[in-house]
């Protein structure tokens, strides 16, 4: 990826009264001690680049931090206060400054196709092609991180950390849509919601919110759901193609994913999903088998369903009118009722009840065979 695209990202969301620091972690010795002399120095001098005397004042466990970042996930961005005359014991005023050092992608997320694979958990090519440039992925990322420069406090649970996950995403998406790139802004969504079920990543989990408008949807119910989504999925998929495992269930999804899908929607058809302990479950895994068909290879998407209102309908009040033989007639536009919806059907909505019949023909086979086949192995 593009470092200039990427840094690009950050100062177009962190505050402009925050020091911002970038620190390649391929300049990173990733030897036993990572805490090295050249490695605290190489941080030390990219602070000290930014502002005179900040990588001297910064302490040793602040300097050890960013390392932790640098090398364990990246790409990232920790928010720092730092005293810019700890280094003088004469001074006893404390200078405080906000700094956000950044650490830039590393050899494992410098394309778009790595950094697809690390939000939705998916190999690269189990999914479809990824809409938009490597520069307009760099920015979107960049902008996620510059976010985080900008917390309002230090996050302390699993439900903190998500709500500031999905502050840093949506101001990704909501600048990528007000760009022109909607098409970017929905797989992006899309690929969290996949990540949601083949990433063990709660605190990423934030698809759904971003569908659903933002932070304020990050409930105790929504918690619920995004601990639980990964192995309600892949249990009901375990079960009803007895691999064995939640692991095996994963694996069976890369060698099978449009038999996968069709055995989820039917359990949530049948209801499998509904929880009341649990009542946003159902939901997330309704998002979930919509994004697994717009972004996974092998499945297609089902057709929408398109409600209609009648009243937007020229010609559509209903006329009821007694016949002299005591029978009731109903017209509708000055047609008969039959032929007003049938001038006004979906051929989408039947395409879809189509398929979900087929999918439940389908299942209701695969079934069969395998009675047929446990009782020949008998």
């Amino acid at each position: 990826m593009g470092k200039v695209d990427f840094m690009g990202g950050v100062f177009t969301s962190a505050d402009t009264d925050t020091i911002v620091v970038s620190i390649d972690p391929q300049t990173l010795d990733r030897g036993v001690n990572k805490y090295s002399a050249s490695n605290i120095q190489i941080v030390r001098d990219a602070l000290g680049f930014s502002v005179d005397n900040l990588g001297n004042s910064a302490p040793l466990t602040v300097i050890q931090s960013m390392i932790d970042g640098a090398l364990d996930s990246t790409p990232a961005a920790l928010p720092f206060e730092i005293d810019i005359n700890g280094i003088d014991p004469s001074v006893t005023a404390q200078e405080m400054v906000k700094v956000c050092v950044v650490m830039e992608e590393d050899w494992y997320s410098d394309s778009k196709e790595e950094m697809v694979t690390i939000l939705s958990g998916v190999p690269v090519d189990k999914l479809k092609n990824i809409p938009g440039s490597e520069a307009l992925w760099d920015k979107a990322v960049g902008i996620h991180e510059g976010t985080h420069c900008e917390r309002p406090q230090a996050p302390v649970t699993v439900q903190d950390t998500l709500t500031d996950e999905v502050r840093a995403d949506m101001n990704a998406v909501s600048w990528l849509r007000d760009n022109g790139h909607k098409d970017v802004a929905e797989a992006l969504i899309d690929y969290r919601i996949l990540g949601s079920v083949h990433k063990i990543d709660v605190v990423h989990a934030d698809g759904m919110a971003l569908q659903l408008g933002g932070t304020a949807s990050i409930t105790a119910d929504y918690m619920t759901a995004a601990q639980s989504i990964r192995s309600q999925v892949l249990g009901v998929i375990r079960d009803e193609h007895g691999v064995g495992s939640l692991k095996n269930a994963e694996k069976y999804i890369a060698k099978f994913p449009k038999r996968c899908i069709e055995t989820v929607e039917k359990a949530l058809f049948n209801g499998e999903f509904k929880d009341a302990q649990n009542p946003d479950l159902e939901i997330h895994v309704h998002a979930y088998t919509q994004a697994f068909r717009r972004q996974m290879n092998g499945v297609t998407p089902l057709p929408p369903i398109v409600s209609v209102n009648l009243n937007d309908i020229k010609g559509s009040y209903a006329n009821v009118d007694l016949t002299g033989d005591g029978h009731v007639s109903m017209t509708i536009g000055e047609v008969s009722a039959p032929e007003f919806f049938a001038s006004i059907a979906d051929p989408n909505l039947a395409a879809e009840r189509i398929a979900l019949q087929e999918i439940a023909m389908q299942n209701t086979l695969t079934t069969q065979e395998q009675i047929i086949t446990a009782a020949i192995k008998v």
